[in-house]
């Protein structure tokens, strides 16, 4: 298997170093950690309550949060439905200034609630509260989003039925309509079948919270986009297996609030080259940059946003640079094996390819384009 990538040597170790004043985590990230026993009985945060028998390992519950309050607490009231036990609650705050902390510890007591001085962005957010989890699982749930009762225990189900399975992504539905939403391609008549994947969604997803020591976590310097697919390539490199399990259903709210798209796509098109430039071998990079330049350019001129994507030119270049000094490329074979569950959908795991042919290998650098 591929050496430990960049990630392992640079944040896991400080991660789940014993905390002291020296940890950045402790001393600059953390400005509070809040943490309540329960008060329902005599119950602790992930026991199961007084006359329930445990269903299996401890599943840490991890909901990120940034000024969405009434969101948030209508995330954790799904949490506090499920059929599973025992569960952690977990919520890792970035800093919200709407009164979110405050509700929790008002309104949920036995979640451990972890204060951010700042907004760490996505990735950032859950590598802290991935340092925070005590569950041998760790289930990452959007605060805009609401599980089925029997969601946890469907995904833990799953990830028991094979130790390669490191990531269990959920089905996602529309709250305020019903309609079914499929992340994995264009086959959607796939939405109600298991099948093996190169992807997860992020906010709705089990992890092994084992595989991080192997892997390593997030890229932390991501704000917003991207940090999945980099994770993604790192567990199949290492040999892990991503499941969609459509019995695992998370209603994902449509927010009215607006949204910067055009700073959303910026994220997005330099932490694509970031992973580029990071894990993919060098002939896939540079193909990358150039097609995928070309499409992100032709993109933004159709959305009006032009002038931003050329004015931040200098920060996707200088992020390829420090991507470059921080190279850890995945083998040519495992993009390849990426390659063959985009669109397959296989409902057992695909065999991993020992040796790739030229023709293979040639798909592949076709298909970087599409990152």
């Amino acid at each position: 298997m591929q050496n430990t990538n960049v990630y392992t040597s640079t944040c896991w170790g400080f991660l789940m170093a014993d905390r002291d004043p020296k940890n950045p985590f402790d001393s600059e990230a953390f400005a509070e950690s809040t943490e309540t026993k329960a008060q329902r009985g005599r119950q602790k945060p992930g026991e199961p309550a007084d006359g329930e028998q445990p269903l299996g390992p401890l599943v840490t519950v991890f909901v990120l949060n940034w000024n969405r309050k009434a969101d948030l607490l209508e995330a954790l009231a799904s949490v506090r439905r499920q059929t599973y036990r025992p569960i952690e609650m977990l919520v890792v705050d970035n800093g919200s200034k709407d009164g979110s902390a405050e509700a929790v510890e008002g309104e949920y007591p036995e979640a451990r609630l972890v204060r951010l001085n700042r907004n760490y962005g996505c990735p950032g957010g859950r590598n802290r509260g991935i340092a925070e989890a005590r569950g041998e699982f760790i289930f990452f749930l959007d605060n805009d989003g609401v599980l089925h009762e029997r969601a946890i225990e469907h995904a833990v189900k799953r990830i028991l039925a094979h130790p390669r399975i490191a990531v269990v992504s959920a089905k996602t539905v529309y709250y305020q309509t019903g309609e079914e939403s499929f992340l994995f391609g264009k086959e959607a008549t796939k939405i109600n079948q298991p099948f093996f994947s190169n992807r997860f969604s992020g906010g709705a997803s089990l992890h092994r919270a084992a595989v991080y020591g192997e892997v390593g976590i997030y890229p932390d310097d991501y704000m917003y986009g991207g940090e999945e697919a980099d994770l993604a390539l790192r567990l199949l490199d290492h040999g892990y297996f991503i499941q969609y399990a459509p019995e695992v259903i998370m209603y994902h709210k449509v927010l009215n609030t607006a949204r910067d798209r055009s700073r959303e796509f910026l994220h997005l098109c330099c932490n694509a080259l970031t992973t580029a430039w990071r894990l993919w071998p060098i002939e896939l990079a540079v193909a990358y940059t150039l097609t995928g330049s070309l499409a992100q350019g032709r993109r933004a001129w159709r959305q009006g946003w032009l002038q931003p994507w050329l004015t931040d030119s200098p920060r996707r270049c200088g992020r390829i640079f420090k991507a470059i000094r921080e190279r850890r490329p995945v083998r040519r074979s495992t993009m390849v094996y990426r390659l063959r569950l985009n669109g397959s959908y296989p409902d057992s795991p695909l065999p991993y390819p020992e040796k790739v042919s030229l023709t293979d290998y040639l798909k592949a650098i076709i298909r970087s384009r599409s990152g």
